[in-house]
């Protein structure tokens, strides 16, 4: 519930919703999970990973897992599968080019 607020709230409002709280907007006082600074960090450095470009996000996610060997798997996976869709990305034009010339070939015959 508190991930999920960081569009909404910031990097600011969730690490205080999951430290000891928050007082939001209306004045209303939202309790916190009650997590420590250190145990925040890597929450917060897994949400602020994303970059413009792919590598630069493999290098944080990879900076925010730290020692753990079940994350750097996690982030192998995910370089894999953009490596995957980039390659297909690269042959779509191609794909579409030759479908469009297949199908004004299959109209002249």
């Amino acid at each position: 519930r508190t991930i999920d607020k960081f569009d909404k709230v910031g990097e600011s409002g969730v690490r205080e919703l999951l430290g000891k709280g928050r007082l939001d907007a209306s004045g209303a006082y939202i309790n916190g999970v009650g997590l420590s600074g250190e145990q925040i960090e890597p929450v917060v450095a897994f949400l602020t990973s994303k970059m413009k470009d792919t590598t630069g996000t493999l290098k944080n996610l990879r900076a925010a897992i730290g020692e753990s060997t079940i994350g750097a798997a996690g982030v192998d996976e995910l370089e894999t599968m953009a490596n995957l869709l980039a390659a297909l990305l690269s042959t779509l034009p191609l794909c579409v080019a030759l479908v469009t010339i297949l199908a004004q070939y299959s109209k002249l015959n």
